[in-house]
């Protein structure tokens, strides 16, 4: 089985050595540099990284990541951000596990709880959403196994983030991931006082979440 373990990067020299630490089992180590001014291009390649320099005029994270994808072929893909690592035997849990189209696993937050995500595939789903975004185009398989420890970088320019939230907010409409971006437009416009506008799409959140439980209960 050919496993790789891929992300797209911007300025992430601090995570490079810990990233690559944790995923040098991968059969390939792929990274997407969409646009560092730091030495996160020279580092990934000094350590053997296969490192491809993306340019995504208008970016969006699905559209770097499925573009990334085009540039190698593998049985099983794992997304793995820079300020996360896998954790443990991550490789013998994948094979196990296999085949499967979408495998979730759990994921560790600083304060030590954790939660599902969905970041390890095989080649036939894709990447959607231009921010937060989830795969699609398979069934997903569960293990409870907590493989993914996450190590949030406060430090991070998140500048684009309010506009790819915007975008999502008035142009797309995914179950997967729509309450989630609906609220957390609302928390930017909240902290830049924009409390008219946050208000109203707190609302839309709440009756996105309400619309998703009566679906559920069907």
């Amino acid at each position: 089985m050919k496993i790789c373990v891929y992300s797209i990067a911007k300025n992430e020299e601090q995570h490079v050595h810990r990233w690559y630490e944790s995923a040098k089992d991968a059969d390939v180590l792929l990274i997407g540099d969409t646009g560092s001014s730091d030495n996160t291009i020279q580092l990934s390649k000094e350590l053997g990284i296969t490192t491809i320099e993306l340019d995504i005029p208008e970016f969006r994270f699905d559209v770097a990541k499925n573009e990334l994808l085009k540039h190698v072929d593998a049985d099983v893909y794992i997304n793995l951000d820079l300020d996360e690592t896998l954790l443990g035997d991550w490789r013998s849990v994948v094979e196990k596990n296999y085949p499967f189209d979408i495998l979730n696993v759990r994921y560790r937050r600083p304060n030590g709880e954790s939660k599902s995500v969905s970041k390890i595939h095989n080649r036939n789903v894709r990447w959607y959403g231009s921010i937060h975004e989830f795969l699609s185009g398979g069934s997903t398989k569960r293990s409870d196994l907590v493989l993914y420890k996450h190590t949030p970088d406060l430090t991070k320019d998140r500048s684009n983030y309010l506009d790819l939230l915007r975008y999502s907010v008035y142009n797309e409409f995914y179950d997967e991931n729509r309450a989630f971006n609906l609220y957390q437009y609302a928390l930017m416009l909240r902290d830049r006082k924009e409390f008219g506008e946050a208000y109203t799409i707190y609302k839309q959140q709440r009756m996105n979440v309400l619309k998703i439980h009566h679906q559920t209960l069907r």
